[in-house]
């Protein structure tokens, strides 16, 4: 896959899953957790001993499926991302900007997100070629920093992680970013492969960037959440059942469901 295909590939899906594990093999588990859950951008991090045969791994195994791609994270310098790139890495991931990682990236044309949390890192990111910059660590900087960074650079392509959870996610990328990195809040805290997998599913809800659109009533939230749930998960025909008999007002709410790019609009909206 091409690194624009690859960046699109992540905007689109909206979620990239951070893996940290202690053995390549359960970091492979909680990979295909998140996959079966719907988050198919997998970074995998580095401080995961012998990342390099996760990436190898899942790299050859998801080689024909177009809707997942396996990045490298916690990548320090070049010659670390050299190593994910021939295991197979799409995408390269750092927590701070290494002009060199980045010029290796670009040679061997593969997406590259260097983290920052300043704006003078931003602009030299952007200048060395950077495909998206990673704002690290989120919860330090918040969600202001991105209206503050896109004031005098509106062009710049951000991802926040860090402080990432399922409450929050979606209003990130409200407040202007590309994506967003989850970790902890994703896989951590001891969570079984199936509780990895509810919580997948349970993040693509709120952060998937807008495109197809719904009517809600503005007071019943209950029905307002079942219906976005049937929605997301290509239930069209019991979501607008449930809608046709509703009485104004509504509110337009915008969402994108997971199984296709094409838009709907309003209850009677046609997949």
């Amino acid at each position: 896959m091409d690194k624009i295909e690859v960046v699109n590939k992540i905007k689109e899906i909206g979620v990239v899953a951070v893996i940290r594990g202690n053995n390549p093999e359960e970091a492979v588990a909680m990979s295909e957790a998140c996959i079966k859950g719907g988050v198919t951008a997998i970074e995998l991090a580095f401080t995961t001993p012998r990342a390099h045969e996760a990436i190898r791994e899942l790299a050859k195994k998801y080689a024909d499926n177009p809707d997942v791609v396996i990045g490298a994270g916690t990548v320090l310098d070049a010659v670390t991302a050299r190593i994910a790139i021939l295991e197979g890495a799409e995408f390269i991931v750092s927590p701070a900007l290494d002009v060199e990682t980045i010029k290796l990236c670009n040679r061997y044309r593969v997406a590259v997100m260097p983290g920052t949390t300043t704006l003078k890192d931003v602009v030299t990111a952007l200048e060395c070629g950077a495909d998206v910059v990673k704002i690290f660590p989120g919860e330090v900087v918040g969600m202001k920093a991105i209206k503050a960074i896109h004031g005098p650079l509106p062009q710049a392509p951000l991802m926040p992680t860090g402080g990432v959870n399922v409450d929050n996610a979606g209003e990130w990328i409200k407040a202007g970013c590309v994506a967003v990195g989850a970790g902890g809040a994703l896989t951590g805290g001891g969570k079984t492969a199936d509780e990895i997998t509810e919580t997948a599913k349970k993040f693509m809800l709120p952060s998937k960037p807008y495109a197809f659109k719904c009517a809600f009533p503005l007071k019943n939230k209950r029905l307002r959440r079942l219906v976005f749930e049937a929605f997301c998960r290509g239930d069209c025909k019991p979501a607008k059942a449930s809608l046709k008999d509703l009485p104004p007002p509504f509110d337009d709410v915008w969402y994108r469901r997971p199984s296709t790019s094409k838009l709907l609009s309003g209850a009677a909206a046609a997949a």
